[in-house]
């Protein structure tokens, strides 16, 4: 077939009228030379289907050496029948960016004032500051929708250098052009003297706009303007107020409260509080932070419904509570009347105020069905600090719900701080409840109040026959100094329960000092894998040789999980003397203190252990974690030079996962 035929086929394809015939059309250009090539692209680029104009776009871009083909595309732009072929000539332009500028910026002074705003257009998604003096020029364009396309654009490109021109403009009587400077303005950023955009708060059709505007570059002096326009009367105006205040209170929140304040004739709160029921979560959320600014209680029932948003009701509780003491005693005679969902709110808000007058409403809380209403009142009577709420706290301990147990003891351990007599007293029941827990609760909360009286119960809770009442006891005593507690907790690492030696061992182990050395020694024999591990690391805390001992017996441990301890422990201490021991390591039988011994040694950056015996020796190991730790060290400290072990080693390995980790290892290394 000869290329004249080709080019007739590929043409009349273009033609049909089925799209799916004219898309595999352009699919066949790529043969033509360019002279028959381009027409037929900018023909499909006016296609009546998007698919057909989208695929020549693309096929145009992915041509070689399109500087000279950019006129032909902004000849485009021209084509004032053929909507879509000028769509895609918006589109191409675009995309090739800087390379189209010269051309575009030239095409500025054309007589086609649809071009010059489509130019502009392309220049602001462009975005690139050298065409920034022809755009300002475009602003006295004798076209307004090309002036507003200029203004536009400019604030698409954000630069600070078009605030002058941009606010000299704001003189022409064009109030399309006005309001289109002003969102320029706004997108820009840049701080603009606000008494020259002040000037244009009596036009009502470009208040919005200019509350927008000032709401992103405007400062304390904007803030009288956007208080008086939050009683405008139109809606879209009160809500750019809101908008622009909440803003620049991020800046200024001292003035902006003192302005909302100041203003309570022109009545701000009510104007805010009606803002909580817009349906825009951000105009309710401004709104509510306007009013934590302004502090007027009257308005506390109208933030009570945002209880019910999960992106608002955290940020309403905190606004309650930056309000005080004075929301707490407003919100009180709501209570009764507040809907289920709320109360715990209303409780919390309470106790984090400390709300005494509070008191009698958190206590028929504390007995409610809801399970939250009750732990929030837990949590919140602890706050109060009123040492009548001990009873019937101790009695939430029952509750039937762990997270309001929870609550009550967190309670009780801050009433205790404050009334101890009165918490011990109260504690001396729970001390021999027959249920074990609730022991253990008495003794978690005794471990908590820094008393000296509580030192005697919890040491009487070590000879409890309940395991968890012990364990409380252990942590218990490890908040309290002196060595009649050391002494105690010696006692503990002859516990039939492990968890509770292993508790014992960590507390002594941060006690430091050579009257702990026996104790580990002890403990480094137990039957307990655990607390074994936990002697080690323990043992790794202290210093001198007779710890560096018990270190090197714990590295002949039967469970590898002791020896990695003692290893880590070696290592942190002091790595050179560690390293013989290290490289012994790499004999264990275990694969797992091998692999953890290799990566010590690896961090190390030591490598003189490395040898070839080494080498075939690890590169063949039992354990597959071996065998891929290996691969990656060779690879970090051998280089190309460990290809040879490597490939020699893929051969034989029958592990998948350690067959693909040499593959990618040695793949990478001949890369380079």
């Amino acid at each position: 077939m000869t290329a004249l035929e080709t080019t007739a086929d590929v043409a009349k394809l273009l033609q049909s009228p089925l799209e799916e015939q004219r898309l595999q059309g352009l699919r066949q250009l790529a043969p033509l030379v360019n002279s028959e090539k381009f027409p037929l692209l900018y023909q499909a680029m006016g296609d009546s289907s998007w698919r057909v104009r989208k695929e020549a776009t693309e096929l145009f871009l992915a041509q070689k050496d399109l500087g000279d083909h950019i006129p032909e595309i902004i000849s485009l732009l021209h084509s004032q029948d053929n909507a879509g072929l000028r769509n895609a000539a918006v589109e191409t332009l675009t995309r090739l960016g800087k390379k189209a500028l010269p051309f575009l910026i030239s095409e500025l002074t054309c007589q086609d004032h649809d071009v010059r705003k489509f130019v502009l257009d392309i220049l602001g998604e462009i975005g690139d500051s050298t065409s920034l003096k022809y755009m300002v020029q475009a602003l006295s364009d004798v076209d307004s929708n090309v002036r507003a396309a200029a203004a536009e654009n400019l604030g698409k490109i954000g630069a600070p250098d078009a605030v002058p021109p941009l606010l000299k403009n704001m003189e022409t009587a064009d109030l399309l052009f006005r309001f289109t400077i002003l969102q320029a303005l706004g997108q820009i950023g840049s701080h603009v003297p606000v008494q020259e955009l002040l000037v244009f708060k009596n036009e009502p059709l470009l208040r919005k706009a200019l509350f927008d505007c000032l709401g992103r570059v405007g400062g304390v002096e904007a803030v009288p303007e956007l208080v008086r326009g939050l009683g405008d009367t139109m809606a879209n105006v009160r809500q750019a107020a809101v908008m622009a205040l909440e803003q620049i209170s991020r800046m200024f929140p001292e003035d902006v409260s003192r302005y909302l304040a100041d203003a309570k004739d022109l009545r701000v709160g009510e104007h805010l509080a009606d803002q909580l029921e817009n349906s825009q979560a951000k105009i309710r959320r401004a709104s509510l932070r306007l009013l934590g600014l302004l502090k007027d209680v009257r308005f506390v029932d109208r933030i009570l419904p945002l209880f019910a948003s999960e992106e608002l009701r955290e940020e309403a509780a905190g606004v309650l509570i930056g309000m005080g003491k004075e929301a707490s005693l407003a919100l009180l005679p709501l209570w009764r009347q507040t809907e289920a969902y709320q109360k715990p709110y209303l409780a919390y808000v309470f106790g984090t105020t400390r709300c005494p007058e509070s008191f009698p409403l958190l206590l028929e809380g504390l007995c409610s069905d809801d399970v939250a209403l009750r732990s929030v009142c837990a949590h919140s009577l602890g706050h109060l600090g009123d040492e009548k709420a001990i009873p019937p706290l101790i009695e939430r301990l029952r509750d039937s719900s762990q997270e309001v147990r929870a609550s009550a003891m967190e309670a009780l351990c801050l009433l205790g701080r404050q009334h101890p007599a009165t918490i011990l007293s109260a504690l001396k029941a729970l001390l021999s409840d027959e249920d074990p827990q609730q022991r253990m609760y008495a003794v978690n909360i005794l471990g908590r109040i820094d008393r000296s009286e509580s030192e005697a119960p919890i040491l009487f809770a070590l000879k409890d026959e309940s395991a968890m009442v012990r364990q409380s006891a252990v942590k218990a005593l490890g908040e309290i100094p002196g060595s009649k507690v050391l002494d105690n907790l010696r006692l503990a690492l002859t516990d039939e329960d492990a968890e509770v030696r292993r508790l014992a061992i960590e507390i002594l182990g941060g006690r430091r000092g050579e009257d702990i050395l026996q104790p580990l020694q002890l403990a480094l024999q137990d039957e307990d894998l655990w607390v074994r591990v936990a002697a080690v690391r323990a043992a790794g805390q202290l210093s001198g040789a007779q710890t560096a001992n018990m270190l090197r017996v714990a590295l002949k441990d039967p469970v590898g999980l002791v020896a990695i301890a003692a290893l880590e422990a070696l290592a942190a201490e002091n790595i050179s003397e560690a390293y013989p021991l290290l490289v012994e390591a790499l004999g264990h039988p275990d694969g797992e203190v091998v692999n953890a011994s290799l990566q010590i040694l690896a961090a190390s950056g030591r490598v003189d252990w490395l040898n070839e015996e080494a080498q075939s020796r690890l590169v063949k190991h039992p354990n597959y974690e071996v065998r891929m730790t290996v691969a990656r060290i060779l690879s970090d400290f051998e280089g190309e030079k460990c290809l040879p072990v490597l490939e020699r080693q893929l051969a034989d390995e029958d592990d998948d996962l350690v067959r693909a980790l040499l593959h990618d290892v040695i793949q990478s290394l001949k890369a380079g």
